[in-house]
């Protein structure tokens, strides 16, 4: 099972980075999360602003940010 989503489109500036991710229906945090309706728990969408943001921008120390949920 996978951890992340996967990534299909990236803009940014090096400073900055815009990611569109797509949610794969094999998501180890969707397995028995709601059946049928699942959903990708917030604290999710953190850990994947967090990892995502580190490995784009190469960020070492802390993180501040926001995340943005279109759907």
């Amino acid at each position: 099972m996978r951890l992340l989503p996967e990534i299909v489109a990236e803009r940014g500036d090096g400073a900055r980075v815009e990611l569109d991710l797509r949610v794969p229906d094999d998501l180890l945090c969707l397995a028995g999360h709601f059946p049928g309706m699942p959903i990708v728990p917030g604290v999710v969408q953190v850990d994947w602003s967090v990892r995502l943001a580190r490995t784009k921008l190469a960020l070492q120390g802390r993180f501040e940010g926001e995340t943005q949920v279109h759907l």
